[in-house]
Order: structure tokens, then C-alpha cells, then sequence
């Protein structure tokens, strides 16, 4: 679960905060028989944004998997920068990247589907910037994606669709939109397809939307 905590998203930063270690136990009354929930959790800003000092802010957070008191535990230590300078996107892209390329779960090695969702109520970046990339995740992020099977060129990056596109091979994924325009409902919905985008007015439910998510898709609840 990754989530947008830029200045746009205002209160609903720390209603989804609070919220989001319920998850976990909501997930466990919808998985398949003999399945346990893990959840990693994380949050994302806008490159744009700066520290006190003008040093540059944190983009991309991410935790391990985990279960609830841990989750609650991790996510005390994700920085929700509160800023973003209103030029119509905010860089979730990098956690796109980090689910398509930079998790290796042992569920996918099964064969069977992991789970990603994007809250944000804005649209990410079109492409990966190369620069950016290795100031998220490291200047040996090339040789860690490679770990994962993937051969990628830091000079000739996938595009933000072609990441989505990479992801939904081994990931079912959705992007909660809060109170989102046109824009951005329709950006989202390029990028992953209609029936992976949900409307919501806030974030007070998002442990309860996800489950009922995961239930329906993984057969464990009926859509009634």
C-alpha cells in the first residue's frame, strides 16, 4: 500500500495513517484457507519538495512486510512531506517501479498474484527519470533490480506505462483515488484499466475498500 502524502491530500494523510495497520486484519478474514496477510506499507511525495534547509525532501519510503503491531511499528517511520508544488502530478511512479522491479515475493515464485495499491488524488510522472531513480533507491539500483530477473538500462528507463504494464504481469493492482478531476481519473485509468480504479471520498475506509478488494478478486467474497 503505497500513499500519497502531499499537501493536496490534506487531512486524509493522517486519517489513512491511523487507518492503514487495520489492514492487515481485515485482509486475514478475506485470504484463501491455510493463506497468512503481509503488508508492506509506504509513502510518497513530490521530488520537488525540500527539508527546512532546502535540502531535497524524501520522495519514496517503503517498509518490509509485515504484520500488524509491526506494520504499526514501521510506519512510524515514514515522513509524509506534506508539500508537493502544484504541478498537476506528485511521483508515485517510483513506487510503481519498486513493486514491478524491487519485490521479490515468495507468493509470486508460487505462481499466484500479490497485491499493490496507489492512494493518491493526483496523476505520477510520464516517464522514469534516471537522476531521480538512483537518489530513491540507490546508485546500484540497476544491479538490484537485475537480482530480481529483470535486465533494465538506466539510460533507456521503461515509461511510467510500460512500468504498470511490467507490474500487472505478476501483480494485481489498484489506485484508490480521493475526490480525483477528470484528469486524473483518466490518467489512472490508462495506466491500469477501468476496473482497477475506485473513487472514494476520503480515506476513512481504505482498510475495509482494500480487503473487499482482494475478497472479491481472490473469490473469498461475492461482489453483493
Amino acid at each position: 500500500i503505497q500513499l500519497d502524502t502531499t499537501g493536496s491530500m490534506g487531512s486524509n494523510v493522517d486519517i489513512a495513517l491511523k487507518g492503514i495497520p487495520d489492514t492487515r486484519d481485515y485482509l486475514q478474514d478475506v485470504m484463501r484457507p491455510g493463506c497468512e496477510a503481509h503488508v508492506a506499507t509506504g509513502v510518497f511525495n513530490d521530488i520537488v519538495d525540500r527539508f527546512r534547509d532546502s535540502s531535497p525532501g524524501i520522495v519514496l519510503t517503503r517498509s518490509q512486510f509485515e504484520m500488524t503491531e509491526k506494520m504499526a511499528e514501521q510506519m512510524q517511520y515514514h515522513i509524509p512531506m506534506r508539500g508537493g508544488a502544484g504541478n498537476g502530478k506528485e511521483d508515485s511512479q517510483f513506487g510503481l517501479f519498486a513493486a514491478a522491479y524491487l519485490t521479490s515475493a515468495y507468493i509470486s515464485r508460487i505462481g499466484l498474484k500479490s497485491y499493490h495499491f496507489t492512494i493518491t488524488d493526483d496523476a505520477a510522472e510520464s516517464y522514469i527519470d534516471p537522476t531521480q531513480l538512483t537518489r530513491v533507491f540507490g546508485k546500484d539500483v540497476i544491479e538490484a533490480v537485475a537480482k530480481n530477473g529483470y535486465q533494465l538500462d538506466l539510460q533507456n528507463l521503461p515509461s511510467t506505462a510500460e512500468v504498470a504494464q511490467d507490474m500487472l504481469k505478476h501483480i494485481h493492482a489498484f489506485c484508490l483515488l480521493v475526490n480525483p478531476s477528470d484528469y486524473v481519473q483518466n490518467f489512472w485509468t490508462e495506466l491500469l484499466g477501468v476496473e482497477r480504479i475506485v473513487v472514494m471520498p476520503d480515506t476513512k475506509l481504505v482498510p475495509q475498500v482494500v480487503s473487499a478488494i482482494v475478497g472479491v478478486t481472490e473469490g473469498t467474497l461475492e461482489l453483493s
